[in-house]
């Protein structure tokens, strides 16, 4: 996850994408794959996050690729973002 704190949110660049909540889960099997399964519905820059997250991934020693899966069966809700960015944004006033 730390890695993913990088990558900032080109739809909203104050925040990183696991501040953010488009990050919900981060699996690494034993041949040292890892899939993150990232939540961006209806955000145009799809593409730029999904790149990022996979090169952020890949930059960890010893994976060999990345699998980074879009996912909507959970869709983005503000519930999944940090504290700190629903507070800056003022979110639950």
């Amino acid at each position: 996850m730390t890695k993913l704190r990088y990558i900032e949110s080109s739809c909203d660049a104050v925040f990183n994408i696991v501040d953010l909540g488009l990050v919900y889960d981060i699996a690494v099997a034993e041949d040292g794959v890892a899939r993150i399964s990232i939540t961006t519905s209806g955000c145009p820059a799809t593409g730029y996050l999904r790149d990022g997250a996979g090169e952020a991934a890949q930059s960890i020693a010893g994976l060999p690729w990345v699998d980074v899966q879009l996912t909507y069966d959970r869709p983005w809700a503000t519930d999944m973002m940090s504290q700190a960015a629903k507070d800056y944004l003022g979110v639950g006033r």
